[in-house]
């Protein structure tokens, strides 16, 4: 009898080292998930920035309106963490191109092995403003204004 109740409070004790063994796990896997998840938001939405968005990106003229340029981009456009909306606690490197105004310049340490890492590929020109004419000409081949092509990197990281 005594065995039998010293034997239950044996199996009782493991089952509960079992059981928050279990809940830690689960914890821990949801927090890195989470982390893991917010730092493909912060990639993702940079990215989209870097290839639209009006501040940085070029724009196609007339003698009435601006029309934006996606993934056209110019030798000064303002690659700032700001107008990429990534926050200032993490950190990014844009490589491909020497920017004149790229706050990206961050270097990953090879010890880090959570990051978000794109390749992708902008016109560079050398204006933001190009004439619409030539705009559409470049678009059906008749002008190279936008055969400038360039892959760059992009890299975020926490």
């Amino acid at each position: 009898m005594v065995l039998d109740i010293l034997f239950s409070v044996v199996l009782i004790i493991l089952v509960s080292f079992l059981l928050v063994n279990i809940v830690e796990s689960k914890v821990y896997s949801t927090t890195t998930d989470n982390i893991n998840s917010q730092l493909n938001n912060v990639g993702k939405m940079a990215f989209k920035n870097i290839v639209n968005n009006p501040y940085i990106n070029c724009y196609a003229f007339d003698s009435h309106n601006r029309y934006h340029i996606p993934a056209c981009l110019t030798e000064n456009s303002n690659i700032s963490k700001n107008n990429l909306g990534i926050p200032t606690n993490y950190k990014c490197s844009l490589t491909g191109y020497a920017f004149t105004a790229n706050e990206c310049t961050d270097v990953l340490d090879p010890s880090i092995d959570n990051y978000y890492s794109i390749d992708f590929n902008v016109s560079i020109t050398p204006n933001f403003a190009i004439n619409k004419k030539r705009y559409i000409d470049s678009l059906s081949g008749n002008d190279n204004i936008l055969n400038t092509k360039q892959e760059l990197n992009l890299k975020v990281w926490r």
